[in-house]
């Protein structure tokens, strides 16, 4: 049965900025015991609802716009399943912002598109909603998964603080000297109300929950959406999910390369493990390819003077029957992000058959995204995004 939620204003005292504790710390907890209590609580947590307000700063912000609304969230054996019902704001093809979104145990996306009055569903929505109907979501919870892992961290108390009036402790992990999470853990229950995080570069996220309320035995109807009046149903939308058990593997797995470069050495994908990577095929033969080259020379510039080589783009150049003809054209074009040749086979282990297209690996070596073709007014900003996603993941584990 769907629960009514109670919805409050963000408490004034829960402060905006990073690490502001309130006078109400005296003795300095300590912080393991209270992580070792998050992850207890945490772990056996399977589902609860609240009001989130959820916003990014930088570079972030571009992917996660400000979001707020009730939520329901539970586990699953594959995910984190969700109900939202609440306002994007500045979000692209949203009307008024309105959003009401879920998703289910097997990864079905339903929402309501509120200016047709329709219910959609899809296994899977690249763009039916525009980049930020998903992406808030989809990546909001990621950081749910970290939970565990920035409890086991090097951790500092840095005071207290009320969030929706619930008073909590601050405990802060540093990923690096500027790579830092902070998360707000009440001392009622043990469970997050807050979570901060600062990505060098990237921006900020902030994520807060009011009025969490754990759900003990939530069902299916607890993640179904409420259909307005007068909304119609036209039934599945999108194509076939692709993400079968053999795609999985290779999105977590993609094969591996070597190709010569434009000036006689060889680079090979084994080589990049901890860099966020940015495959562009291409071919000088093709219309499309050499229309996106402007755009791929602005990205490699701008994360080359943000990130250095922390980042690698490269033009793999695919069925040149000139074999010096990439090497020339990036030569008259100035282009300052890297070429590699004799791409053809690389091409087909991806499964690319448009030109150009991107594909985007994330620091822990897994793809992000696979993105066929080119569209002057959409490629950019959905390239953009999933750079951005690639360059905060975090590092692949042996």
């Amino acid at each position: 049965m769907i629960r009514t939620f109670k919805t409050t204003v963000l408490a004034a005292t829960a402060t905006l900025c990073l690490g502001a504790p309130s006078a109400l710390a005296q003795d300095a907890p300590d912080p393991r015991a209270i992580a070792d209590r998050l992850v207890d609580e945490w772990e056996g947590l399977e589902s609860f609802e609240a009001f989130m307000t959820a916003r990014a700063t930088g570079m972030l912000a571009m992917q996660l716009k400000p979001f707020e609304g009730e939520v329901v969230f539970g586990r699953s054996p594959a995910h984190w399943r969700f109900k939202a019902s609440g306002t994007i704001d500045g979000a692209q093809g949203l009307g008024d912002g309105r959003v009401d979104l879920s998703r289910d145990t097997l990864g079905k996306f339903v929402w309501l598109d509120h200016q047709t009055l329709q219910r959609l569903e899809s296994p899977k929505l690249p763009g039916i909603l525009g980049p930020y109907r998903v992406y808030f979501m989809s990546e909001y919870v990621f950081e749910f998964d970290s939970i565990t892992e920035f409890a086991s961290g090097n951790l500092t108390h840095k005071g207290t603080a009320e969030v929706g009036g619930e008073l909590c402790d601050i405990l802060e992990s540093r990923v690096s000297d500027n790579d830092r999470r902070q998360f707000f853990i009440a001392r009622s229950d043990g469970l997050p109300r807050r979570m901060i995080g600062i990505v060098p570069i990237a921006g900020t996220f902030d994520i807060t929950f009011e009025n969490l309320d754990v759900i003990d035995n939530a069902d299916a109807s607890d993640f179904v959406l409420n259909i307005p009046e007068g909304y119609t149903e036209p039934g599945n939308i999108g194509r076939p999910n692709r993400l079968d058990p053999d795609r999985q593997v290779f999105l977590q797995n993609p094969p591996n390369w070597q190709l010569p470069t434009g000036t006689g050495g060889q680079v090979a994908l084994d080589e990049l493990e901890d860099k966020a990577v940015l495959l562009n095929f291409f071919g000088t033969w093709s219309g499309p390819s050499r229309e996106a080259i402007p755009m791929v020379e602005d990205i490699a510039q701008v994360f080359a003077r943000q990130h250095g080589d922390g980042v690698k783009v490269f033009g793999l150049a695919v069925r040149e029957r000139d074999g010096g003809a990439p090497i020339r054209y990036f030569e008259e074009n100035n282009l300052s992000y890297d070429l590699l040749l004799e791409a053809d086979d690389v091409a087909r282990d991806y499964k690319i058959t448009t030109f150009p297209s991107f594909v985007i690996l994330g620091r822990d070596g897994r793809i992000v995204d696979i993105i066929q073709g080119y569209d002057e007014d959409l490629t950019k900003e959905r390239v953009l995004n999933a750079m951005t996603r690639a360059i905060i993941r975090q590092q692949r584990r042996e």
